[in-house]
C-alpha cells in the first residue's frame, strides 16, 4: 500500500503487517517524523506551546528550516515558534 507522510508529504509503502498492527508506518514515513506527529497531536489536544517547542527540538525539528515539511505542518510549527519568541 502507497501512503503520504502527514509531515512531509514523502510517498512510501507499508505493508500488510504495518496496516494491521496499526504501525506508526500508517502515518509517517519514518520514526522521527512519527515523533514529530505525535508531539503536535499533543499540542493540538492543549498541550502547552512552549512545551511543544522543547519537545520538538529534541527530536530535531529546526525551526529555521521549515520549508521540508507539509504546508499546514509549517504553518503549525511558525505558530508554535511563535510563542517562544
Amino acid at each position: 500500500m502507497i501512503r503520504e507522510c502527514k509531515i512531509c508529504g514523502a510517498k512510501y509503502e507499508t505493508c500488510y503487517l504495518c496496516e494491521r498492527q496499526k504501525s506508526w508506518r500508517v502515518h509517517t514515513d519514518t520514526a522521527s517524523h512519527y515523533q514529530i506527529f505525535v508531539i503536535l497531536m499533543e499540542y493540538q489536544s492543549g498541550r502547552d506551546a512552549s512545551e511543544v517547542y522543547d519537545a520538538l527540538r529534541r527530536v530535531g525539528v529546526d525551526f529555521n528550516s521549515l520549508n521540508i515539511y507539509l504546508e499546514d505542518i509549517r504553518r503549525l510549527l511558525e505558530k508554535i515558534r511563535g510563542y517562544r519568541i
